[in-house]
C-alpha cells in the first residue's frame, strides 16, 4: 500500500468519523433558524434577485458599526446551490464542521510529524462536538476556526520559508476572521500586529506592507462605505471609545483579569476535556511537568525555545489575552471563537516533544488513549443512523 493512499485513508477516517457525528441530525431537520439566519438569507436572497452587490454586511452588537459584506459573498454561492432551501444549506455546514475537524489532523499532522498524536485529538475534537471546533451552525463566526487554522498553517510556512506572499495571504485571512468575527477579529489582528513587531522575521517593511495589503483588500468594502457615509463606523468608535458603553458587569481590571482567567480555563475545559474538571487538572499538571522537564535538560530546552511556531503562538495568546481584559465590557463566548483551535495546536505541540523521550512516549501515548475514551461519547451518534 503506497504512502499517498494510506494519507487519504487516514483522510477519510477522520472525516468519516466526524460526519457521523455532523450530518444525521441536520438531515433529520434538528438545526438553528433564527433571526440572525432568517435575516441573512433575506439579504442573500435580495443580492441574487437584484442583481446588486453590497459594501457592507448586518450590523454588529455596537449600532452604527457593520460587518464587510464577505459573509454574505460566502454564503451566495451555497444558497443559489441550495436554491435558498435553509436545510440544504445547513446540510453544507454540517460538512463544513467536518472539514474543519480534517483540517485540525492536516495542521497537526504537518507541525508534528506525529500521525498517533494528530489523530487522537482531531477525533477527541470531533468527539467533543464543541461548536467552536467543529461549527454546524449557518452563522458567520462558524467560519473563523477554519481561518485560524489557515493562519497557523501560513505562519508555519513563513517561519520555514520566508515567502513574501504568505504574508500577503496571512493579510487577506486576518481581514476574513475580522470580518467573520468582528468582536474576537479587532483583538486577533490587533494582537498579530503586536506579534508580529516581537518577531524579527515578520518586522520587515515588505512583509509588513505586503500584510497590510491583505487586510485592505477585506476592508475595502467598508472603506467605501465610510466614504460614502461620512465616516459614520469611524465615528461610532471614536464615541465609544470616549464613552464606552458597558451592558455587562462593571469590573475594574484586576477583577477582569480574573474574569479571564476563568473564560481562558473554561475554554480549555470545553475544547480538550469535554467540561470534564479533574480530567482538566491532570492535564494541566502533565502538561506543566512536561514543559518544566523540557525546560531543566540542556538538549530538550535548546529545542523547545527554538520552536518558533510555539513560541508565536504563545506570544499571539499573552496579546489576546492581554487586550481581552483590557476590553471594559463582558466578553461572550462567541467573541472567543478562535481560541479552541489555537489551544489544541498549543496542546498538540507540547505533547509532541514527549515523543522524543521512549519513556514519556509511552506515557503520551497512554494518555491520549484515555483521553480518547473519556471524551467519547455514544450519544453523540443519532440512534437512527
Amino acid at each position: 500500500m503506497t504512502k499517498k493512499l494510506l494519507n487519504w485513508l487516514e483522510y477519510l477516517a477522520i472525516f468519516s468519523i466526524s460526519i457521523i457525528i455532523t450530518l444525521p441530525n441536520t438531515l433529520q431537520g434538528i438545526f438553528a433558524f433564527t433571526y440572525d439566519q432568517g435575516r441573512d438569507f433575506l439579504a442573500v436572497a435580495k443580492i441574487v434577485q437584484d442583481k446588486d452587490p453590497v459594501l457592507i454586511g448586518q450590523t454588529t452588537g455596537l449600532g452604527g458599526i457593520f460587518y464587510g459584506p464577505w459573509w454574505y459573498y460566502f454564503l451566495l454561492p451555497i444558497y443559489i446551490f441550495a436554491n435558498g432551501d435553509p436545510q440544504k444549506v445547513a446540510t453544507f455546514f454540517a460538512i463544513f464542521g467536518s472539514v474543519t475537524i480534517l483540517a485540525i489532523y492536516f495542521l497537526l499532522k504537518r507541525i508534528t510529524k506525529n500521525i498517533f498524536l494528530s489523530a487522537s485529538l482531531a477525533i477527541s475534537s470531533a468527539m467533543i462536538a464543541n461548536w467552536m471546533l467543529m461549527p454546524v451552525m449557518i452563522w458567520n463566526p462558524v467560519v473563523v476556526p477554519f481561518l485560524i487554522l489557515f493562519f497557523i498553517y501560513l505562519i508555519y510556512k513563513t517561519l520555514k520559508n520566508e515567502n513574501i506572499l504568505y504574508l500577503l495571504v496571512l493579510g487577506i485571512t486576518s481581514g476574513l476572521i475580522l470580518d467573520f468575527s468582528a468582536g474576537f477579529g479587532v483583538i486577533f489582528l490587533t494582537s498579530t500586529f503586536f506579534t508580529f513587531l516581537i518577531f524579527s522575521k515578520f518586522r520587515r517593511i515588505s512583509f509588513f506592507l505586503s500584510f497590510i495589503s491583505g487586510v485592505f483588500v477585506i476592508t475595502f468594502p467598508r472603506i467605501l462605505f465610510e466614504l460614502r457615509n461620512s465616516f459614520l463606523m469611524t465615528k461610532t468608535t471614536i464615541n465609544y471609545l470616549q464613552e464606552p458603553k458597558i451592558y455587562g458587569d462593571h469590573f475594574n481590571l484586576f477583577e477582569r483579569f480574573l474574569n479571564r482567567m476563568d473564560l481562558y480555563k473554561q475554554l480549555f475545559t470545553s475544547a480538550v476535556t469535554n467540561n470534564n474538571q479533574i480530567i482538566t487538572l491532570v492535564i494541566f499538571a502533565y502538561l506543566a511537568f512536561l514543559t518544566v522537564n523540557y525546560l531543566r535538560q540542556k538538549k530538550s530546552r535548546e529545542i523547545f525555545l527554538k520552536d518558533e511556531l510555539l513560541k508565536f503562538l504563545f506570544v499571539l495568546n499573552i496579546f489576546i489575552f492581554i487586550l481581552f481584559s483590557l476590553f471594559p465590557d463582558r466578553i461572550w463566548d462567541y467573541y472567543l471563537i478562535g481560541l479552541p483551535v489555537m489551544i489544541v495546536v498549543v496542546v498538540a505541540k507540547v505533547l509532541n516533544f514527549s515523543f522524543t523521550d521512549k519513556y514519556l512516549k509511552i506515557v503520551s501515548s497512554v494518555f491520549l488513549v484515555l483521553l480518547l475514551f473519556f471524551n467519547f461519547n455514544l450519544n453523540l451518534i443519532p440512534p437512527y443512523i
